[in-house]
């Protein structure tokens, strides 16, 4: 859906190859992002350490998959002036 909308709107815009690009790596990006965040929806243990060791691990996951999901956008936007 995500490479629909990008898709669109680059040809809304102005049809150039520079935007189409610029779409479909931030869709490319976009990606990890959603996979990561469907597994960490899955049901917690009730038991209390399970419970805090995942919240370590969810935030961990959360703020390494900002960094991996911020790094190549800000690449694309350098690589694609």
């Amino acid at each position: 859906m995500t490479l629909v909308i990008f898709t669109f709107v680059a040809i809304w815009h102005d049809i150039q190859l520079r935007l189409l690009l610029w779409g479909w790596l931030i869709t490319l990006f976009i990606v990890p992002e959603v996979g990561i965040s469907h597994l960490t929806k899955q049901k917690v243990s009730i038991i209390r350490i399970v419970a805090i060791l995942t919240l370590v691990f969810y935030c961990s996951v959360v703020v390494f998959g900002g960094i991996d999901i911020l790094l190549p956008w800000a690449r694309a936007s350098i690589l694609l002036p």
